[in-house]
């Protein structure tokens, strides 16, 4: 290091002209007062720096081929251990837990950690919880992990403080062992432990006035100038120096030598200024499964009750939610799909619910046509085809009022309001202490957080939608799930997929800045700009429209249409001025354009619209253009007159079961397949009378841009938050 200097935004000097260098495979200890920058120091060797802070100076070292070249923060910071005196917040895990995982992370064994335990003597309390051993327990556990993280260069801050003699010497002895260069800073200096090192650095105001082996220190100082008594350890005299205490003329004399030789150094010239920190270290986003997985084993030890209860806790939320959101369903579901007091089948739906009622329906005829002998063929298909369209409707339709609700529902409560367990204060703090001792790199972290999401939130709610999937097959007519064509897969891989797809935005608010007192209000905020702000907009401005009512009466959204040319029309009419006027109608512009981006891109749609898709792709939910065209009003009569035969109300019902004709459901499904247009939803200028699989890869990829960008972004953030802040 050569002439370094480093100072804060607020022009206050941390380090002065600070020159020396160290001796390879050494015991170094590093003296000083407190607050003469020994953390400071051991910071800038380690290459870490405050990005506020100014920079001066050189630091050179070895690169591989044995010759000094000026240091690279990155790829040094590697090279170097840096074990702290702060004691790192494990809380509720075991000390054999911590070390073991601490081994597994640095690559080394379990029996490594156990030897060092028995040889700390700490091997009685490694099933202790790391908050319940005493404060010197605590602090050899520390030790022994930096003892496991070794490196080519380990710096340790104050590791003896509060250790007898005897530890203090076995801890000094497993250092010397291990032929790396180490610096020690020591506190309570004695002449025994002094002689255990090979080399020392003093501190004075601010810089390094000496810089050499132990054994020539007393004689360098003594060629200064300075007089040391005989009835005190020389390097305990030099520590009374450095605090300007004077006892007779002949140490204010020696303080002011001392001083001068701080003094010359500080005045000298300057070293050159540093650069800023590094934005981006590239090997932070290196990835470790092994690693990742420590990382998820030490997330579950933080539970308050027990370990995993977190993960109880998510199961029981996503249930209640589920519950909640579907109970009312399925009892309307289950009151419509078993109606009571039903004898006979014509009259198990009314036409009102009309996919229902012609899958019913025409199933009657088709067992009828296919009892008579001399039933046309042609007409046979062509009802089981209107058939098999009704009856996918009726499913499709039911599976978005089943499952919309519900993915709206948690996907608000579950996945944007609640953060991640790895948001807790004292386990973030915990992991962000563990990347900068290397233990595991950012990129560990975020990985282990997004897997950690998926398992928590995205597999606990899929594996809730299959079961209210199978609940939804059990209510639903067995009538109506025979003659459906589109089977399972399709609706499984979508509520999959949406699942994957919450998550992503899940882990997006997890890794923004966003404190965690404030996490669920923001979480909710984000519900509302891509969710609830869109629904308003789309009802508000289709309420006006009278086209709505030449639409299929349906859920299924592909006829959601948008009229801004009425609700411009609408402002004109208003008694107001004209700039009020273009104001509301530049407003309305916007809102449009939002919706309509909103939702393509919100997450709570794209079960429901993705779905429809599909369907409409593979002719599910429409007749294929032969069919079509094939099916004309006299079809359309017979069909009508069959249904009118098989009318049993004629002898033994009511007048009212009378009128159930199915003209009415015959005409729905009539404006469904033959007038009416499937389009984009909320964009009626967009077709899709001729759907293809391009756009429906299109209308998938664009459901993940959104998250993809944003995670991007935050994951950007977190990113530079988490790294190591290095200065080269």
């Amino acid at each position: 290091m050569e002439k370094f200097e480093r100072i804060t935004s607020k022009g206050v000097v941390l380090l002065k002209k600070v020159s020396f260098s160290l001796p390879e495979g050494k015991l170094i200890a590093l003296l000083g007062l407190s607050g003469d920058g020994k953390t400071t120091l051991m910071d800038s060797i380690s290459g870490m720096c405050t990005p506020s802070h100014t920079t001066y100076g050189k630091v050179y070292v070895k690169n591989k081929s044995g010759n000094l070249v000026e240091r690279d923060a990155e790829s040094w910071f590697n090279r170097v251990n840096y074990t702290h005196q702060d004691m790192i917040a494990y809380k509720g895990v075991s000390l054999q837990n911590i070390l073991y995982s601490t081994a597994a992370c640095y690559g080394k064994k379990k029996q490594e950690a156990d030897d060092y335990m028995a040889l700390l003597r700490l091997s009685k309390v490694k099933n202790v919880l790391f908050e319940n051993l005493s404060g010197g327990e605590q602090r050899r556990s520390m030790v022994i992990a930096g003892l496991l993280a070794n490196k080519e260069l380990n710096i340790w801050d104050e590791p003896l403080t509060g250790l007898d003699s005897e530890v203090a010497r076995v801890i000094i002895s497993s250092m010397q062992k291990t032929k790396t260069t180490d610096i020690v800073t020591v506190h309570q200096v004695s002449e025994d432990l002094i002689k255990r090192f090979d080399h020392v650095l003093l501190m004075h105001m601010s810089t390094i006035v000496y810089s050499g082996p132990r054994s020539e220190m007393q004689s360098y100082f003594a060629e200064k100038g300075i007089q040391f008594p005989s009835d005190m350890f020389y390097i305990n005299y030099l520590m009374k120096l450095c605090a300007g205490n004077s006892d007779d003329h002949i140490d204010t004399k020696n303080i002011e030598i001392f001083n001068d030789l701080a003094n010359e150094i500080i005045h000298s010239s300057p070293g050159p200024v540093a650069s800023t920190n590094i934005g981006l270290l590239k090997t932070q986003a290196n990835v470790s499964f092994p690693r990742v997985l420590q990382i998820l084993h030490r997330s579950l030890c933080i539970d308050r009750l027990f370990k995993g209860s977190s993960i109880i806790g998510n199961v029981l939320t996503f249930l209640f939610i589920g519950t909640i959101a579907s109970l009312g369903t399925f009892i309307m579901l289950h009151s419509a799909y078993n109606p009571k007091n039903v004898l006979l089948p014509y009259f198990k739906y009314s036409e009102q619910q009309w996919g229902a009622y012609l899958a019913n329906m025409l199933n009657l005829v088709k067992n009828k046509l296919a009892s008579e002998s001399t039933a046309d063929s042609k007409f046979v298909e062509q009802v089981t085809a209107l058939q098999i369209v009704s009856a996918n409707i009726e499913w499709v339709s039911a599976l978005i009022q089943i499952f919309e609700y519900v993915i709206s529902l948690n996907c608000i409560s579950a996945f944007l309001i609640g953060p991640s367990t790895f948001l807790a204060l004292d386990f973030y703090r915990l992991c962000r202490s563990n990347i900068h001792g290397k233990q595991f790199t950012v990129g560990d972290f975020m990985c282990a957080l997004s897997i950690d999401t998926f398992l928590r939130k995205s597999l606990i709610f899929f594996v809730m939608l299959m079961g209210m999937l199978a609940i939804s097959v059990g209510i639903m007519d067995p009538i109506i799930l025979s003659s459906s064509t589109i089977g399972y897969a399709i609706p499984i891989s979508l509520m999959f997929f949406c699942s994957i797809l919450l998550g992503l935005h899940s882990i997006m608010l997890n890794f923004a800045p966003i404190p965690l007192l404030l996490f669920s209000i923001v979480g909710g905020l984000y519900a509302v700009v891509i969710n609830l702000i869109p629904n308003i907009i789309l009802s508000a401005v289709g309420w006006v429209d009278p086209s709505l009512r030449a639409c299929p009466d349906t859920i299924i959204p592909l006829f959601v249409r948008e009229n801004t040319e009425i609700w411009l029309e609408v402002i004109d009419r208003f008694n107001t001025l004209s700039f009020i006027k273009s104001l509301m109608k530049v407003g309305l512009q916007i809102g449009v354009v939002f919706t309509r981006f909103m939702i393509v891109c919100n997450p709570i749609k794209y079960f429901a619209q993705m779905l429809s898709k599909m369907c409409l792709y593979m002719n599910y939910i429409r007749l294929d253009s032969t069919m079509k065209h094939s099916i004309d009003s006299t079809t359309i009569n017979r069909i009508l007159k069959e249904i009118e035969l098989l009318n049993p109300s004629k002898s033994n019902s009511s007048d009212k079961l009378k009128f159930q004709d199915g003209s009415f459901a015959i005409e729905k499904l009539k404006l469904f397949c033959f007038s009416s247009e499937p389009n984009e939803v909320f964009d009626k200028a967009s077709s899709l009378k001729d759907i293809s699989a391009l756009h429906i890869i299109w209308s998938e990829t664009r459901f993940w841009l959104l998250p993809a960008v944003l995670i991007v972004l935050t994951g950007l953030y977190t990113y530079r938050h988490l790294q190591p802040k290095l200065r080269n």
